[in-house]
């Protein structure tokens, strides 16, 4: 399916696949987990809930999951332009 982010009052249209791949690019350790978050349009802290009910944890703090998410958004904005 794709999935559509608004920025800037335009929005964009990207598979899952492409977010993916993006995100990766960005952070290979914790990419699956900024796609997730997009995708899904969940937030860092229900990542953060579900993993914990699988005991895993997620490899980033808060701060640095929203940092590397605005950098993915800016870089699928960026493509689109382009």
């Amino acid at each position: 399916g794709t999935v559509a982010y608004r920025m800037d009052g335009e929005y964009m249209k990207y598979t899952h696949s492409e977010v993916l791949e993006k995100a990766f690019e960005i952070d290979p350790a914790v990419g699956e987990y900024l796609a997730i978050s997009l995708v899904d349009k969940i937030s860092y802290d229900m990542i953060e809930k579900r993993k914990a009910l699988q005991g895993e944890l997620i490899p980033i703090s808060r701060t640095s999951f929203y940092r590397e998410r605005k950098r993915l958004l800016q870089r699928l904005e960026k493509d689109e332009k382009n």
